[in-house]
C-alpha cells in the first residue's frame, strides 16, 4: 500500500521511498496522490459516506487517470458486486463503470448521484437512487445495455 485516507487526511509513503517500500514506481506517486485526494472529495460530496465501493474507488481511479484495465464483459459488470466489499479487483470495474456513465450520461448525473448518497446508505437505497438518476436499475442485466 502506497497511501490511504482517514478522517480527511492523506497518509502516503514519501516518493523517494515508494520503490523501496512498495511494488510501485516513483512516477506513480502523483497519480496515487490524486487518487487519495479523490477519496476525500467523494466522502465530502457523499455526505460523509464512502459507499458504494465501486463508485468511490472507480471515481478515484478515473480522476487520477490511472491506467485502464483490459476487462471482458463479465469483468466490466463486476461493479455490481462491490457495494461494501473491497479487494484489489474493484478498481477496474469501478473505473470502467464511472467512465462509461460519464461518457454516456455526463458528469452532472454522476455528481447528482454522488451528492444524493447518505453516510449510511444501504445497497437497496442506493439502487433506488441510481434508478432515479439514470432511469434504469443497477443490475448486471440492465447494465449490459450500456457497456
Amino acid at each position: 500500500m502506497a497511501g490511504f485516507t482517514r478522517n480527511g487526511n492523506i497518509y502516503a509513503i514519501h516518493p523517494d521511498k515508494i520503490e523501496e517500500l512498495t511494488m510501485h514506481k516513483k512516477e506513480s506517486y502523483l497519480p496515487r496522490l490524486k487518487h487519495e485526494m479523490s477519496h476525500i472529495f467523494y466522502v465530502k460530496c457523499a455526505n460523509g459516506g464512502d459507499r458504494p465501493s465501486w463508485l468511490n474507488e472507480g471515481l478515484a481511479y478515473y480522476l487520477a487517470d490511472q491506467p485502464k484495465w483490459n476487462l471482458n464483459e463479465e469483468q466490466k459488470l463486476l461493479a455490481v458486486d462491490y457495494f461494501t466489499n473491497f479487494d484489489g479487483r474493484v478498481y477496474g470495474p469501478g473505473e470502467y463503470m464511472v467512465r462509461t456513465l460519464i461518457e454516456k450520461y455526463g458528469k452532472g448525473r454522476l455528481l447528482q448521484l454522488m451528492c444524493s448518497i447518505s453516510k449510511n446508505i444501504t445497497q437497496a437505497d442506493f439502487n433506488k437512487l441510481f434508478k432515479k438518476v439514470y432511469g434504469f436499475n443497477f443490475t448486471k442485466d440492465e447494465l449490459k445495455t450500456i457497456i
